[in-house]
């Protein structure tokens, strides 16, 4: 019995939850939400489609672009992955050079793996992890320096982003192979150092992002399909996984040590996301691995394909989803208060949601690649010409 309280038993089961439900909350180890979903509007304007006088001519035909940033002249930068160039184009859409071509000699490519601008040093930074280095560009394309990654052979990026203060995080592809000593073999991301000679830390464990145990989703949790991540004045990271259960994952500097604070919450994506088929015969848009155990098809029905932290401060997250019989598409904006955390809304954003193929991979035909403030760069490979990189500016507004 508690001393100087007059509770029933009810009451005080009540009173311990509460307490237990604060202390898990002030520890962040559980984030809840008390905000309910509001009316979320959104103004939409492409300002930029590149694509030349030619529009097949090679400055202006992708491959395979993974990855576009600007720099703060909005200058445009587009990685290949395929080709194993980047190309910068200035912000009225004209090329204006190429660096590397697949090789292995400096300033040459065998596979870019993650690509992204330093903003400490206004450099770009090209991982590629067959070479096992990151290259380092100055904004005019000269190589600056290049270095040789700690991992070795087993080095897995599939995303990069750099502070303020010339840290390095790495996305990394699950699971780390075997029998390699890493700071932590089940997580996802990986912080250097400057010149990238050590590990710092790493963070973002593999169970977060859905039961690993589950053989289907381990094996999707692995490349470009781990999932996304933005860096917000080098005090929070924040995560979305790519196949989405309806949580985004923020992690706050604390000292310098990245740390689990909140869980953010969509309470319109909590269906299920994805579910195996029989791989004998799967239909055209189930995906489909090879894998230790055999063969493994598919079908994802929610897919994150883009983060965007708004000139507001608030969080975009851009999710493609299909319906059960893989039949209507649409793609949407889950808004979140950054400084409160909490869930604003959801809305269809109709110009991306139009021309979805039926038939197609969920989440690969549109991707969110960047932004800055209010501009939004995107891969949009909806066009049977090929695809393109547009440039646009999207702005949200919250109804009470």
């Amino acid at each position: 019995m508690l001393t100087g309280f007059n509770l029933t038993t009810f009451e005080m089961k009540k009173h311990l939850l509460h307490i237990v439900l604060q202390s898990l909350l002030l520890t962040g180890i559980i984030y809840v939400s008390q905000t309910q979903a509001q009316n979320i509007s959104y103004s939409y304007n492409e300002t930029l489609r590149l694509e030349g006088v030619d529009k097949f001519s090679e400055e202006y035909s992708f491959a395979s672009p993974n990855f576009v940033f600007s720099d703060s002249e909005n200058n445009i930068y587009v990685s290949d992955r395929r080709l194993g160039t980047i190309r910068k184009f200035n912000r009225s859409g004209e090329h204006q050079f190429t660096i590397g071509e697949r090789g292995r000699g400096p300033g040459e490519f065998t596979e870019i793996s993650a690509f992204y601008i330093d903003p400490s040093k206004d450099h770009l930074i090209v991982v590629d992890r067959m070479n096992v280095r990151a290259s380092r560009f100055s904004l005019e394309g000269e190589l600056l320096e290049t270095h040789q990654l700690p991992e070795g052979s087993i080095i897995s990026p599939w995303m990069g982003r750099a502070d303020q203060e010339g840290n390095h995080y790495l996305y990394y592809r699950y699971p780390v192979l075997p029998n390699r000593p890493r700071i932590g073999d089940d997580h996802l991301i990986y912080q250097y150092s400057d010149d990238f000679s050590e590990v710092t830390q790493s963070f973002a464990e593999a169970e977060l992002f859905g039961d690993i145990e589950d053989y289907f989703l381990s094996r999707m949790i692995t490349g470009p399909t781990s999932g996304i991540f933005e860096i917000k004045n080098k005090e929070k990271v924040i995560t979305a996984p790519f196949i989405f259960q309806g949580s985004i994952f923020n992690f706050y500097n604390n000292e310098g040590e990245w740390e689990l604070k909140n869980t953010l919450r969509s309470s319109v994506h909590t269906d299920v996301a994805y579910e195996q088929i029989d791989a004998s015969d799967p239909p055209e848009y189930a995906r489909v691995m090879g894998t230790s155990r055999g063969t493994l098809a598919g079908i994802i029905y929610s897919a994150t394909i883009g983060l965007h932290i708004t000139e507001e401060g608030k969080l975009a997250h851009y999710v493609h989803t299909i319906d059960e019989e893989h039949r209507n598409g649409e793609i949407g904006v889950n808004l979140f208060n950054l400084e409160t955390d909490e869930f604003l809304g959801y809305t269809k954003i109709d110009e991306f949601s139009k021309e979805l193929s039926s038939d197609s991979q969920t989440g690969l035909t549109l991707q969110i690649k960047s932004n800055s403030e209010n501009r939004i760069y995107l891969v949009d490979g909806r066009s049977k010409d090929g695809t393109e990189i547009v440039v646009a500016e999207i702005n949200f507004s919250v109804e009470n």
